[in-house]
C-alpha cells in the first residue's frame, strides 16, 4: 500500500458560495452521526457525469446524483440515504472559479458517509479535469489554462514526483509500465480515459489513488 500523501496543492481554499440552499440531512434516527466514528472513514467516489461544470451548476444537476446501490465500505446493498451536500470549488471552461454542490449519502448499517464527486472535478485540486488534461497534453491556451497556468504547472510537478509510486501501485494490473519520463508515463495513463477525468475515475475505483497522491477517502473503498 502506498503511503498517504498530503501536499500543499491539495487544499481547496475556495470559499463556499453565498446563499446556497443545502438539503437538510434525514431526520431518521438510524442515520444520526456516530460520534465515535473517526472522520477518516468518510469516503469519496467519482461519478461518471459527462456534463461541464457550468451546466452542472446552472442545471442543478447535483440533485440528479443517485445513491450507489452498494455501500463502498461495508458492501451492504440499498442502505445509503441522502445526507445533503457540501460545497467545493472548481473552474469552468474559461478558468473562472465556480462553487459546486457535491452529493453526500450515509449508510444505515455502518453510518459512514460517501460523497459523489462529478468526473469533471479533480479530487483535492481546484482546476477542472479538462483543463488539467489539456495542459498535460501540451496545450497552453484554451480551457481556462492561461488563467490557471501557475496551478497547472504545480500539478504537473506533483504528478512527476508521484509517478514512480503510482507505477508501483498499479503494478501488473495495469500491464507493463517500463521506466521512463513522467511524459512517457502520462502517455500510457491517458489511454485509461476518456480524458484525465475518466482516468481518475478508474484509478480511484480500482486502485484507491489519483494522479497526484493516495488519500484515505479513496483507499478505504478498495477491496483487497
Amino acid at each position: 500500500m502506498p503511503r498517504i500523501v498530503i501536499d500543499v496543492d491539495a487544499v481547496d481554499r475556495t470559499p463556499a458560495a453565498p446563499n446556497v440552499t443545502v438539503e437538510r440531512p434525514s431526520t431518521d434516527p438510524s442515520l444520526a452521526p456516530n460520534r465515535r466514528m473517526p472522520h477518516r472513514l468518510a469516503v469519496q467516489i467519482i461519478v461518471p457525469m459527462t456534463c461541464q461544470p457550468k451546466d452542472y451548476v446552472e442545471g442543478e444537476l447535483h440533485r440528479t446524483v443517485c445513491a450507489p446501490k452498494t455501500c463502498p465500505l461495508c458492501q451492504t446493498e440499498r442502505k445509503l440515504e441522502s445526507l445533503g451536500y457540501y460545497s467545493r470549488g472548481t473552474t469552468d471552461d474559461i478558468g473562472r472559479i465556480l462553487s459546486i454542490l457535491v452529493r453526500r449519502f450515509q449508510c444505515r448499517d455502518c453510518h459512514r458517509t460517501v460523497s459523489c464527486l462529478p468526473r469533471f472535478a479533480q479530487p483535492y485540486r481546484l482546476v477542472n479535469s479538462n483543463a488539467i488534461d489539456a495542459y498535460f497534453n501540451g496545450r497552453r491556451t484554451g480551457f481556462g489554462i492561461e488563467q490557471n497556468i501557475a496551478s497547472l504547472g504545480r500539478y504537473w510537478r506533483r504528478f512527476a514526483e508521484w509517478s514512480a509510486q503510482l507505477r508501483d501501485t498499479l503494478g501488473p494490473s495495469f500491464g507493463p509500465t517500463p521506466p521512463g519520463s513522467p511524459d512517457d508515463f502520462w502517455r500510457l495513463l491517458r489511454v485509461i480515459g476518456p480524458g484525465l477525468g475518466g482516468c481518475t475515475l478508474e484509478l480511484v475505483r480500482d486502485h484507491g489513488v489519483t494522479l497526484f497522491g493516495a488519500y484515505l477517502c479513496h483507499r478505504a473503498t478498495v477491496r483487497t
